[in-house]
């Protein structure tokens, strides 16, 4: 039996069996990796999601946490630093459910020994994950991955979870969320209407700048990155995963989730150093990038341009 969620989103996955962890960067390309994992190890990979209810974002934010009825909590965007308490949140979760009682350990984590050899958050030591398993994350050019976020923030969907936007315009929301991270009226780790915005490094490094994964990937070479997954899960040739021919397993990148791309953007940037200097008047008039935008992108995003090798463009 394959494992299905309904849930609003999907934000991590492990697979236990093979000591791997995805963290998924929003707005990355996480959707391919999933599909990849479904069609490849659908007994062997959980992929978690949902967002929460009230009663869970009490538990999530606290009990004296002001929660309105249009706010929902979007936690499961994992970062390494988030880890373990996104397992001690997990396990709580899964007890009392109905539906987790026709889900046997064997079904939730496959057929693999997770440190005592039983499937349970109770035995899966955080820093063993952190510190042994093979780990990934596939980035993506952040002036691109703003605009994939704002487009979903935008969606009349997720105003149920997220409450409708005061701020129309991408222009706008860009000068509200760095005006609001400079005055300490917004977090990246508390906001919870934010989360698709949280910059790439923290997924991928420490705070102090040390690796946080085995292996970061690029969104702009999507092939490569389902390549290499593959072979860190022991799939595919050892050769080069630049190319198709590496392994017979993969012959095209699978993505799955386009449906708010735009043709024009998307043939943006599609370097392994994202934009390059060239683009910049195609940016600004196929996009809703002002010179104004990408300057607060270069600003909030300085670490990404920096530990991940993407180009600025320095207006």
């Amino acid at each position: 039996m394959q494992l299905t969620f309904v849930s609003a989103a999907l934000g991590f996955a492990l697979c236990p069996s093979h000591r791997f962890a995805f963290y998924h960067v929003p707005k990355g390309g996480g959707t391919s990796i999933y599909s990849l994992l479904r069609k490849h190890f659908p007994h062997e990979c959980l992929i978690y999601g949902g967002i929460l209810d009230d009663s869970e974002a009490v538990e999530w934010l606290g009990a004296g946490a002001q929660i309105s009825q249009r706010l929902r909590v979007d936690p499961m965007h994992v970062t390494p630093l988030q880890l373990d308490e996104f397992v001690h949140r997990s396990e709580l979760r899964l007890q009392g459910r109905d539906v987790t009682s026709q889900i046997s350990d064997k079904e939730r984590f496959g057929s693999g020994d997770v440190d005592t050899g039983r499937g349970s958050w109770r035995n899966i030591s955080v820093a063993d994950v952190q510190l042994s398993w093979h780990s990934a994350a596939v980035v993506r050019s952040p002036h691109l991955r703003v605009l994939s976020a704002f487009d979903q923030r935008s969606e009349p969907y997720y105003a149920k979870f997220w409450g409708a936007s005061a701020r129309p315009s991408f222009d706008a929301y860009m000068r509200w969320l760095e005006a609001g991270l400079r005055s300490r009226q917004l977090a990246w780790c508390c906001s919870p209407t934010i989360t698709h915005f949280l910059p790439s490094t923290r997924f991928t490094h420490w705070p102090d700048g040390r690796a946080a994964v085995t292996s970061v990937f690029k969104a702009e070479e999507m092939l490569a990155a389902q390549l290499g997954i593959l072979q860190l899960l022991g799939l595919g040739g050892a050769g080069n995963a630049s190319t198709a021919e590496s392994t017979p397993i993969l012959k095209q990148s699978e993505h799955s989730n386009t449906k708010l791309a735009s043709a024009k953007r998307d043939a943006l940037c599609q370097h392994v150093y994202g934009c390059d200097a060239t683009e910049l008047s195609a940016l600004l008039n196929t996009t809703a990038h002002t010179v104004e935008t990408l300057r607060i992108v270069e600003r909030l995003y300085r670490r990404d341009f920096e530990l991940l090798g993407y180009r600025r463009f320095n207006v």
